[in-house]
């Protein structure tokens, strides 16, 4: 009785672990250990869900913009990747997360976090999203602004 009662709690716990899929959360995703790319986005949250929405009409991008409920300063952008054959493209692990934080009196901190190292081409497609909205990736990048001379 002893060892089915044994082989029942086993089965049992490894039932849960394997409907657990395994997945990252933001909990684990945005540490140190995941931190891709980090600069100052001179931009509010309204401003920024803006964009987003501006980004998903003129991309057919599926990319996802929420303030965080519990840290009404923070918000995430989650970003697909290019799924794999029988992977969910919604899974943490294979998304790019940017996280916004505001801060009084100065600009928005977008530090962007995931699993897997992104090209440089992603990291500045993410930051697109907020800072040029209307362009998709892919598309020519516009000619910067001549500096002046001082």
């Amino acid at each position: 009785m002893k060892k089915f009662v044994v082989l029942f709690s086993l089965g049992l716990l490894a039932g849960c672990a394997a409907s657990g899929g395994g997945g990252l959360g933001p909990a684990v995703l945005e540490t140190p250990t995941y931190l891709r790319a980090e600069r100052w986005v001179p931009k509010s949250f309204v401003q920024i869900q803006r964009g987003v929405f501006k980004h998903q009409a003129a991309c057919h991008s599926n990319v996802k913009f929420a303030v965080d409920e519990l840290h009404p300063s923070y918000a995430r952008i989650l970003l697909p990747l290019d799924p794999t054959p029988g992977q969910n493209s919604t899974d943490m692990n294979r998304s790019m997360v940017l996280g916004l934080q505001l801060i009084e009196g100065k600009a928005a901190r977008g530090r962007l976090y995931s699993y897997y190292t992104p090209t440089d081409a992603q990291i500045q497609a993410a930051y697109d999203i907020v800072l040029n909205p209307g362009l998709c990736p892919g598309d020519p990048r516009p000619a910067e602004p001549a500096k002046e001379k001082e």
